[in-house]
């Protein structure tokens, strides 16, 4: 039996591979999106410091595109703590953050990251351009795959950026996770984009993928540019996506085939 909505395309197109408890891993038929379902109450799915659990290699990512200066903004989404923006603080670029936690808005303050309490979406994003001005560079972290509409953030995104500037996405690489399937990481995340699909989201509200990179053990990074910008494409804009294509990501039975070998291993470690 199919379920649905998919949170992507939403069809009612999910065919579910594991049975995780209160909710079940499906693969979407329509879009290829991995997904638990019932999807988690964004509240519980948003949690602080998704900006980046990698926050100097994340600055390292930018610089090496950007020479960013004082009159350059950084804004930050889910941003926790403000770790994410603090290397780039140090660097004496202006930064802030958006944070929906009072608790960790208030810990972000505390260490000099201007922070706004909210949720981030396209309506802040507008709001926040009008007081600050557009971001030269936006951290969207784990909001694409933990948000209830990944829609709404790549338009928020999008909204909050300068003409020539980054946005800067984080997501669980599926491929890394089929290479070393366990029944605790396939529940770890609320969705697993494969590179295609991220390509085809943003592109549908108006931004283009310039390079995939691998973030930190198990996840991937996203960096893209506004459609009309000047930003070349770089290779493994198209390497990664091609390298997915062989493993089948579209097929449920590549899932299920994983899940088996996740259950085996736990047996193993039970054993």
């Amino acid at each position: 039996m199919l379920l649905g909505p998919c949170r992507v395309c939403w069809g009612r197109t999910l065919e579910p591979f594991l049975d995780l408890g209160p909710r079940r891993a499906a693969l979407c038929r329509g879009c290829g999106l991995v997904q638990l379902y019932p999807a988690p109450p964004e509240a519980d799915a948003l949690r602080p410091a998704d900006a980046s659990a990698d926050p100097e290699g994340l600055a390292a990512a930018v610089a090496r595109r950007l020479d960013l200066g004082p009159e350059d903004l950084v804004l930050a989404a889910a941003s926790g703590d403000g770790a994410a923006l603090v290397p780039f603080r140090r660097r004496g670029v202006r930064v802030l953050g958006v944070e929906a936690s009072p608790a960790a808005a208030e810990r972000a303050r505390r260490r000099g990251v201007d922070t706004v309490e909210d949720r981030f979406d396209a309506g802040l994003a507008r709001a926040l351009t009008r007081v600050h001005g557009p971001a030269r560079v936006v951290l969207a972290g784990r909001t694409l795959e933990r948000a209830a509409d990944p829609h709404d953030v790549v338009r928020a995104v999008r909204a909050a950026l300068t003409h020539d500037g980054l946005g800067v996405f984080e997501t669980a690489d599926p491929a890394a996770l089929l290479r070393g399937a366990r029944a605790g990481a396939l529940a770890a995340a609320p969705c697993r984009y494969p590179a295609a699909l991220l390509r085809t989201l943003l592109r549908r509200h108006g931004l283009k993928v310039i390079a995939f990179e691998e973030a930190r053990r198990g996840s991937l990074r996203t960096v893209a540019a506004g459609e009309g910008s000047a930003w070349a494409v770089e290779a493994s804009a198209e390497a990664v996506p091609l390298a997915e294509a062989g493993l089948e990501l579209e097929r449920v039975r590549t899932w299920r085939d994983a899940a088996r070998r996740a259950a085996g291993v736990v047996r193993l470690r039970a054993a």
